[in-house]
């Protein structure tokens, strides 16, 4: 069964267990207090760009990541939405 579950408390739960996840790209661009002067962006058109970056989280991602970490993260992720 798929639990229903935030995003901040799925980030948290990972902390929790030791995985860095994080949340990155909130506010969207087009929120960004330089960008937010700029009559071109227009938040209507740009609905996906609203929602990914309502749900997007960043998991751990690196060039010396080992097989037993990966799985490490794989186990705890799987664990927190089952």
């Amino acid at each position: 069964m798929n639990k229903k579950i935030t995003r901040n408390l799925f980030v948290k739960q990972l902390n929790e267990k030791g995985i860095g996840a994080s949340v990155h790209f909130y506010p969207p661009i087009h929120e960004q207090p330089f960008y937010k002067n700029y009559p071109e962006w227009i938040a209507d058109d740009l609905v996906a760009t609203e929602n990914v970056s309502k749900s997007i989280v960043t998991l751990p991602l690196y060039t010396s990541m080992n097989k037993k970490e990966l799985d490490k993260i794989i186990k705890e992720v799987k664990s927190i939405l089952h």
